[in-house]
Formats: C-alpha cells, structure tokens, sequence
C-alpha cells in the first residue's frame, strides 16, 4: 500500500465531549460535592440514615467514582484515535473501531456521489460528517464522523477532482452517438 495523500483522524476533544461529556459534568459535580462535605463537615462522621459513616471515606469515595469516570473516558478517547481516513492513489480507506476492528476501501470508480455535512453542534465545534455512497448498496459506506471542518473538506475537494479525472467508460466519439464499442455500424 503506497502513502496516502490525505491522511485524518477525528478530533479527540470533540469525540470526548460527546461521548463523556455528562460523565466529565458528574465527576465534576462529585469533586465540588466531595470538598463540599469537607469544608461543612461539623465532626469526624457523616450522619447518614441511622448510621454514621466517617467523612473521609465518603470523600475518597466520591473522589474514586470522579476519577473513574473521567479516565474511562479519556482512555476511549486514546483508543478512538486509531479511526482514520485516508485518500490513497486509487481508493478512499476509512479503518474505525476498537474491539470489532473494520477497514471500508472505496475504488474511486465506484463512488457515485459524496457529501459533506454539518449540523449546528458540529459547526460550533469545527467538525464535519463525510459521506461516501457507491452504486449497488443503500445507505452510505462511509460515514465518518468528528473529522475536523477544514480537513474534510480538503479530503472532498481533491476526492472529486479525482473523480472527475477519471476516464469515462466510452470514449467521447461513441458516447456523442450513444453507442457501444461492439456495436455494429448500419
């Protein structure tokens, strides 16, 4: 496989965001929730039902979920950054998942249309969806998602100039006539 001419990947801030951000909003609520209990603590124990339990476990608890949260998070996030999009010589390849590994190569022969879209949330975070459909398939091969803005459009631009580049599958003289290389003349 030769180097790629366009090589991306998605923005991690942007994957952590959406995938974690109501995880990063609890940990931070749990943190502030956790010196919170410190600070107005009147003794050693924290009153809870009919028992006691003493303030520092409860602390250290609230702390340990935070912490959990957000390192899950962010190692997903470390492991997502092995989803690329890659513009070969003759072929888009797009590789994504983590445990359930896959690989989508698109000859540019086969591409039948190609888009770039963009809801409200993703302008404000300057990313962009690309999506790729062939003939004979419904629904988009590629659908790559949290590529940054400027970036993918870069890859659409030289994508359909490529395309465009390619030859046709009659020549202009039999295409003007609409007919085929192997059809007789009367």
């Amino acid at each position: 496989m030769s180097d790629p001419k366009i090589f991306i990947r998605p923005s991690p801030q942007v994957f952590f965001i959406r995938q974690y951000g109501m995880a990063a909003l609890a940990a931070l609520i749990l943190v502030i929730g956790g010196l919170y209990l410190l600070l107005t603590a009147s003794g050693p124990d924290f009153q809870f039902l009919s028992g006691s339990i003493p303030v520092m476990q409860v602390v250290i608890g609230l702390w340990a979920v935070a912490v959990i949260l957000v390192s899950i998070g962010l190692i997903h996030t470390k492991m997502h950054q092995r989803v690329y999009l890659a513009l070969m010589e003759e072929e888009l390849v797009y590789e994504f998942g983590i445990f359930n590994h896959h690989t989508i190569t698109v000859p540019f022969h086969m591409i039948t249309d190609s888009q770039i879209s963009n809801s409200w949330t993703d302008r404000l975070l300057h990313v962009s969806t690309l999506q790729v459909n062939t003939s004979g398939g419904p629904g988009y091969e590629i659908l790559a998602v949290d590529f940054p803005a400027s970036e993918i459009k870069r890859l659409h631009t030289e994508l359909l100039k490529l395309i465009n580049e390619l030859p046709t599958s009659l020549p202009d003289n039999l295409a003007k006539e609409g007919g085929s290389p192997n059809a007789k003349k009367k």
